[in-house]
């Protein structure tokens, strides 16, 4: 019976021994994967940190590149603003000059037929009257 008590209290504390290895064995696993977590969350906000600052930086150059292109064709527009303003300056003297020649050439045409109008009166009927009988 001795014998029977003493090999069931060994196997007991076998199983304590192993139960404690077992923690230990599982407590270290648990360690060893926080520590994997960590270092990819490291990984992971070093990664998104690089992509941000790259994509920053493509966002600046390509606004640098849009805004020397935008000032290229406001250049250009301004260059044919001037020259457009220049040449509709150049049309409208002409235009007036010939206008105002041509004004005082016609004018007294123009006159002789308004007074003519006005004082050689033809007294006739309207097509439109019926004469009442």
């Amino acid at each position: 019976k001795q014998w029977y008590q003493r090999r069931v209290r060994g196997i007991l504390l076998g199983h304590m021994s192993q139960d404690s290895s077992f923690a230990n064995l599982r407590k270290a696993t648990l360690e060893a994967a926080a520590k994997q977590i960590q270092e990819a969350r490291t990984r992971r906000a070093r990664c998104l940190n690089e992509a941000k600052f790259e994509a920053k930086t493509e966002v600046e150059l390509f606004a640098k590149q849009k805004e020397l292109e935008y000032q290229a064709y406001e250049k250009m527009v301004n260059n044919q603003e001037k020259n457009s303003t220049g040449d509709s300056e150049m049309n409208l003297t002409k235009e007036m000059t010939f206008i105002t020649d041509s004004y005082r050439q016609n004018k007294e045409v123009a006159l002789q037929f308004m007074m003519s109008a006005v004082l050689d009166i033809k007294p006739i009927i309207h097509s439109n009257y019926k004469m009442a009988m």
